[in-house]
């Protein structure tokens, strides 16, 4: 975290954001109050708490330490320099079963009286909920290079309200990038969307996905397959983050496409 916490009045917001898991005001926390004698906007000492309160869970869940303001970040120098000088790595190998489910971790000494920082848990996703992950970082970063050639463009703008859109979107997934087996006389696949819609300040209401059953010889005359839907959004939303998972072999393939929507 800066020194120089009012690095962080850019994105300050308002007010916390207690409606997206429990951002809470840290009056009594140390850390916050060590920091803001560096703050120069009451949005600045708001955000500070709303962040320091996720580092420090963050670092307690894995064994790391958090401080905020140049004095605590002097204290912790020691800290950080012992831990990268001195320290184990330890390994384990569990059975796989990609439920999503959360192990936990206990690391103990015997003998000594030693302090034991480590990781506290890990949880082993589940393909869906990596890919939900992948598409709302694809929002923010270039598409990264995978195994399905997916492609994505936009129709006409349809106004419906006054701060409300109407986009056609388009999406073909290459025949030849998908898995296809025998069933029922024929050969069959299928394939799953994931949807995104971003913002400058973040992305939307979450993850939309739908499965998309085909067959051979129902590709188009391109040799893809195409998947089209009307995308209703607001003018806040610019961009739109697509994945494609074959539910076969579970390939991916991402594409991401700007929106220019503005009110009229």
């Amino acid at each position: 975290f800066p020194g120089d916490a009012s690095g962080s009045g850019s994105f300050a917001m308002s007010r916390p954001p207690s409606r997206w898991g429990g951002s809470r005001r840290a009056d009594n926390d140390p850390l916050v109050d060590n920091a803001r004698r560096w703050l120069h906007t009451p949005n600045d000492y708001e955000t500070l708490t709303n962040v320091m309160s996720s580092f420090n869970a963050i670092a307690s869940q894995t064994g790391g330490i958090a401080a905020a303001g140049v004095i605590d970040i002097a204290k912790m120098l020691p800290s950080i320099r012992s831990d990268l000088g001195s320290y184990y790595s330890l390994a384990y190998k569990v059975p796989s079963n990609r439920r999503g489910q959360s192990h936990q971790i206990i690391v103990k000494t015997t003998g000594g009286t030693y302090q034991v920082r480590s990781r506290r848990q890990f949880i082993e996703k589940s393909d869906d909920a990596v890919m939900r992950d992948r598409v709302i970082a694809n929002l923010i970063r270039a598409p990264e290079a995978s195994s399905i050639a997916v492609t994505v463009s936009a129709g006409r703008l349809v106004r419906l309200k006054q701060h409300s859109y109407s986009v056609p979107i388009v999406i073909r997934v290459p025949r030849s990038s998908l898995t296809m087996m025998p069933a029922e006389g024929t050969n069959r696949g299928s394939f799953t969307v994931y949807l995104a819609p971003g913002r400058t300040l973040g992305y939307g209401p979450g993850v939309w996905t739908q499965k998309v059953p085909f067959t051979a010889g129902s590709e188009s005359k391109d040799g893809s397959f195409t998947y089209e839907f009307d995308l209703v959004t607001d003018p806040a939303t610019d961009r739109l983050s697509v994945g494609i998972m074959d539910d076969l072999s579970r390939d991916t393939g991402f594409a991401r496409i700007d929106l220019s929507i503005r009110p009229d």
